[in-house]
């Protein structure tokens, strides 16, 4: 009895579930394995026509499934005799697809690329061998030549056809080609080419470029025989090789669809899409394997020596250069080119830049491509906006992939004869900049890039921009890989800063010298910055700043210096320098033995820097330092006032290299930092946030430079009542100081004036106003003035007028007053973030001790307590915010957070009373009318101190009189709360719950 196979199993070999497709695929075949071929013809019958009609279906998931399915069952088929041939199986497939009868072009449609899913059914094993390949390996010639054939009749029937049929031809040559052991397969292949016109197409095209580069034994024939010689081919390629010189516009034109297939048929339109051309994933990366002599450098223009060239050259063989330049450039990127046009070179582009080579990729960005990258993704309207922005992450991308591509993009897209320094403010994007700061580049690419940025320098071209852009990026280049400077990169990045910063420009700028010489200086200085606080991770070796003076020294040598040093100065840097190398020589012998060397290294290097930079106040501090030195190594011990003073100036002044400077040279000396070191930095804490703090500190130093947000911390308009009646008193006196300045301008212009007019001089009253009464009643005879005298007398009262205006020029006027104050204001905040940064250094430093030694010292134990009362009062202070928070943090958890425990070793170095009285003062301070700008951070900090000295107190002594004082001044402290305070309950409660903790331990 005839059976049959569940029919559900064709619906489900349309589902969108590719695990379910499976599934159904192996459940059909394993039911139509068990029906036998002569009982059940029909079934078997049944199931192929259903598979191969299910091919026209528009599901996408359809013909997946049934094409799955269709390959087993046709090999089923073949095998158990129901199908007598391969040839049977392509009639079968026309038959069941007719295309004569549709009835409409969705029905057409469908029912072409069911033919053409039916033959690429084929290419799948095991009906690929069977149909193929002969017993003894060899390929089924016949059938091979009918399956291209009905492929390359299919591809020409629809223009939409044309690419995946062709593919599939591409795909059969492909697998078959290797088997090849004589020309028919190659002649078979070239014929039908040639015959059907698509010898000069883009399918015709990877099929050359495959038959000729990729499949050696096709090669092998190829250089035996003359077969293309022996063809009588109608559509040649210049030298039968695509890739041959002669052919770089044919290529341009088939590459770019413009070749016509030929026939006696209707002329087709080209179907466009979004999609690169398969013939790229061969064309590129062959055209990539041009060979480049290994002492080229891809960043360095070198020209070919005379006589010699390039291989490509030699061999009559198309360089990617010349290829990309008219086929891509010329063509894809022209002016006149669509934007799909230029849509799809931007992918060529996107392919390219990650398959070639370092050695080729500055090709890719020619004259038109660049413009029209630049131009696509400048402005949003653009049609290839979007897709030029992909393919500039797309180039920093395979730059990080590859960072050998870096240097070369950088030259291209920077110095090369299309590119621009303004490419990334063009475009709009941060492609060069993500380029600069790759962490995948190695020193080896950072010398590379250094270099070329260096050798820009030089050329006579660059103008005051470009040295600029130069100087700024060799800068963002130090901060990007700064963990990896290395001598082979930074040394020549340092000696060029240096022969800029300290020696005349070049002759082509001389003009611009001092514009050169003062922004070198600036962006060398800022280079040390971020090198600096490098150098404390290997004390033992010299520090970066003295390698840049060594390299100051030696150019001074040979070039004299652009500010030539006075005797006197001369005098104080041979002295530092003596005692610097020393110090160096010490160092190099013991190295990480004494950090203070280290220390004194790095300021006297900075500070000899500084002195040819043109800063005069570095002398005093040279002569300072050689005392401090001197002093030292005599055995004396006079602490480190002197040195935190000269830390303080220098954290005072503009260059954020010397803030930097200060930090890492107060982590040196740490250790031997004491009490009055840090009562130096505590009382800068009080200073008041005004132009009368301003001056108390910085006793008017006007090279002061306010800190940005990131640094001093934002600005705070809102003040207290106090502040506000500070500046009100300000601006009052200003304006007084400032009417009586014009009156004595006033005065002082009309005097002149009524000298120049020789009026008398009893003419001018005691205020400087003119007597018109009296000199009317004055009978003296007018004298009479010649030209000469005219002119002098307008030369005279020019002058005077002059006068007048400069002098009213340097009174400020009130939006001045304003800014200055503000200045002022920001100025002593940055100081305070600083000198915070200083004491949290200590903090740290204490709380390693710790960790090291498991206790604590009693020095380090009385500082820590001397920190607490200071700081609250800072924070009740400041007008900062981020100045209060810095504060607080650092009370809180760190001089807060020592042990109370640990101060009982300590009852004979410290003193109770002087903790009782901070502890008394701090709860002074808390019920003050004014508790600052910050009430919760101030009320919160003391809140933390008070507690943390009554544990200490408790701690270092504790019997029942030392706990009744402690309780009585919280009880002081509540009854006035009760009337005035403005604090929360939580300040007591703390307290209290502390107790109740202790008194439950008991």
């Amino acid at each position: 009895m005839a059976r049959q196979v569940n029919r559900d199993l064709f619906y489900k070999l349309t589902s969108d579930l590719s695990d379910e497709r499976v599934q159904s695929a192996i459940a059909l075949i394993t039911e139509l394995n068990e029906l036998a071929v002569e009982e059940n013809g029909k079934e078997w019958e049944y199931v192929l026509g259903r598979l191969v009609r299910g091919l026209a279906s528009s599901n996408k998931s359809a013909r997946l499934g049934f094409s799955l399915c269709l390959t087993e069952v046709a090999a089923a088929a073949l095998e158990n005799g129901h199908i007598g041939s391969a040839e049977e199986y392509l009639e079968r497939l026309e038959a069941a697809l007719p295309v004569d009868k549709v009835k409409n072009g969705k029905e057409e449609r469908g029912q072409l690329f069911g033919r053409m899913f039916g033959l690429q059914a084929m290419l799948n094993e095991p009906l690929f061998s069977r149909v193929f390949v002969a017993g003894d390996g060899q390929i089924q010639q016949a059938f091979a030549h009918q399956f291209m054939q009905r492929l390359v009749q299919l591809a020409l029937t629809k223009a939409w056809l044309r690419q995946p049929c062709l593919f599939t031809l591409y795909q059969v040559i492909e697998r078959l080609a290797p088997r090849a052991t004589d020309t028919e397969f190659l002649r078979a292949v070239l014929t039908l080419l040639d015959e059907h016109n698509l010898t000069h197409t883009s399918e015709g095209l990877a099929i050359y470029l495959f038959l000729q580069n990729k499949c050696p034994e096709i090669k092998r024939i190829l250089d035996e025989t003359k077969i293309f010689d022996a063809l009588p081919l109608v559509k040649r390629w210049k030298a039968d090789n695509p890739l041959a010189k002669g052919n770089a516009k044919a290529l341009a034109s088939v590459l770019k669809d413009d070749a016509l297939i030929e026939g006696d048929g209707p002329k087709q339109k080209g179907v466009w899409t979004p999609r690169l051309h398969f013939v790229w994933d061969l064309l590129l990366p062959l055209l990539a394997e041009e060979k480049v002599s290994p002492d080229t450098h891809v960043h360095i223009a070198k020209k070919h020596k005379t006589g010699k060239k390039p291989k490509s050259a030699e061999s009559g063989m198309l360089s990617f250069g010349e290829f990309w330049q008219v086929v891509v450039d010329e063509s894809f990127f022209s002016e006149k080119a669509s934007s799909e046009r230029k849509y799809l070179g931007v992918l060529i582009m996107e392919k390219a830049v990650r398959s070639v080579p370092s050695s080729l990729v500055q090709d890719i960005f020619s004259k038109n491509a660049l413009r029209t990258l630049i131009n696509q993704s400048s402005e949003t309207t653009r049609h290839l906006h979007k897709l030029s922005v992909n393919f500039l992450k797309t180039i920093v991308s395979a730059c990080e992939t590859d960072a050998s591509k870096v240097v070369p993009v950088l030259t291209a897209i920077w110095f090369g004869p299309n590119g621009t320094i303004n490419f990334d403010k063009l475009t709009k994007s941060k492609t060069t900049d993500s380029l600069v700061t790759a962490k995948s580049l190695t020193a080896t690419e950072l010398a590379q890039l250094v270099t070329l940025l260096l050798q820009q320098l030089e050329h006579e071209n660059t103008d005051i921009s470009k040295i600029k852009f130069i100087l700024d990026t060799l800068l963002h280049v130090i901060r990007a890989h700064k963990w990896k400077a290395h001598l082979s990169w930074t040394n020549p990045l340092l000696l060029a800063l240096v022969r800029y910063a300290f020696f005349s420009a070049p002759s082509h700028l001389s003009e611009q010298s001092e514009e050169i010489i003062t922004l070198s200086r600036e962006r060398l200085f800022s280079v040390l910055g971020e090198l600096i606080p490098l150098s404390k991770h290997d004390m033992g070796a010299p520090s970066w700043a003295y390698a840049t003076l060594e390299l100051l020294l030696q150019e001074k040598e040979k070039h004299p210096l652009a500010l030539q040093l006075d005797a006197e100065l001369e005098t104080v840097t041979s002295n530092a320098l003596k005692i610097l190398r020393k110090i160096i020589n010490k160092s190099t012998k013991s190295p990480n033995e004494n950090p203070q060397l280290f220390g004194l290294e790095l300021l006297l290097s900075v500070s000899i820097l500084q002195v040819h930079a043109g800063d005069v106040d570095s002398a005093s501090t040279l002569e300072e330092l050689a005392s401090f030195y001197e002093s030292a190594t005599q055995g004396a011990d006079n602490g480190l006032v002197g040195i935190t003073e000269i830390l303080l100036s220098l954290v005072a002044q503009k260059k954020s290299m010397l803030r930097k400077l200060t930090l890492v040279v107060w982590e040196s000396f740490i250790d031997k930092v004491g009490k009055e070191e840090l009562e130096l930095l505590l009382n800068t804490l009080s200073a008041r946030e005004n132009k009368a703090g301003f001056a108390q500190l910085f006793e008017g130093a006007d090279e002061y430079e306010e800190l940005g947000s990131d640094e001093a911390g934002t600005d705070n308009e809102d003040q207290s009542s106090e502040s506000n009646e500070d500046s009100s008193d300000e601006v009052s006196d200003q304006e007084d100081y400032s009417d009586e300045d014009v009156a004595k301008i006033d005065k002082e212009a009309t005097s002149a004036l009524a000298h120049a007019l020789r009026l008398p001089d009893n003419i001018l009253d005691e205020d400087g106003n003119v007597g018109f009464e009296e000199m009317d009643d004055e009978e003296e005879e007018e004298e009479s003035m010649d030209d000469e005298a005219m002119m002098e007398l307008d030369g005279q009262l020019s002058e005077i007028f002059k006068r007048r205006k400069d002098a009213l020029n340097k009174i400020p006027t009130g939006n001045q007053r304003k800014i200055e104050a503000k200045e002022s204001r920001d100025s002593v905040i940055a100081f305070k973030h600083r000198v915070v940064d200083m004491l949290e250094i200590y903090c740290k430093n204490v709380e390693r001790s710790v960790t090291k030694n498991k206790k604590l010292s009693a020095t380090m134990s009385a500082n820590m307590l001397s920190m607490a009362e200071p700081m609250v009062k800072a924070i009740q202070q400041t007008l900062d915010r981020p100045l209060a928070e810095k504060i607080s943090k650092l009370l809180k958890n760190s001089v807060c957070k020592m042990k109370p425990a640990a101060y009982k070793e300590f009852t004979s170095e410290i003193n109770e009373e002087s903790i009782l009285t901070s502890l008394e003062n701090v709860h002074a301070t808390i019920l003050s009318p004014k508790p600052g700008q910050f009430p919760q951070l101030f009320f919160s900090a003391c809140s933390s101190t008070s507690l943390f000295l009554s544990k200490v107190l408790i701690a270092m002594k504790d019997d029942p009189s030392t706990s009744e004082q402690v309780i009585g001044i919280y009880s002081t402290t509540m009854k006035h709360w009760n009337v005035s305070g403005k604090f929360g309950p939580n300040f007591f409660i703390d307290f209290i719950n502390w107790l109740a903790s202790k008194k439950s331990k008991n």
